[in-house]
């Protein structure tokens, strides 16, 4: 089965250590074949006060287990911890090293995630095994 992702990247136009320390860059989905675009895999924390929604932290592009184990869109009513899974991320740095970094980081994940899932699709066929109970 052919499986493919095409993210698409933001990076911040301009970086000025003088007037400030932070880098953002965003990375979304904009399209899947062959399997669920939302592969960022994100852990609910509340916000200072609690008196704000939650917000995601991002944790890692998914595995295969976390693309079956952790729902899409808003986490699981109760769960603990409460992970859930998106298609777009906007993280904040600060340098933009670590943001060039991470970005890499997360293009080679998305590799990784094809090619395990690609990997797993090829099964091979083992002997046949009889299980028997009682007299005959």
């Amino acid at each position: 089965m052919r499986r493919t992702i095409r993210l698409r990247p933001t990076f911040q136009e301009r970086y000025d250590p003088e007037a400030g320390i932070g880098v953002r860059f965003t990375v979304a989905v904009d399209s899947a074949e062959g399997v669920d675009r939302r592969v960022f895999l994100c852990c609910a924390r509340p916000r200072a006060g609690g008196l704000l929604p939650d917000v995601g932290d991002f944790h890692n592009v998914c595995t295969p287990p976390d693309l079956e184990d952790h729902p899409p869109g808003d986490p699981t009513p109760g769960a603990d911890p409460p992970w859930f899974r998106v298609d777009a991320l906007t993280l904040d740095f600060r340098s933009r090293a670590a943001a060039e970094e991470t970005y890499a980081s997360i293009l080679a994940d998305v590799r990784r995630l094809l090619r395990a899932l690609d990997l797993m699709d090829r099964q091979a066929e083992l002997p046949l095994v009889e299980i028997a109970e009682g007299n005959p």
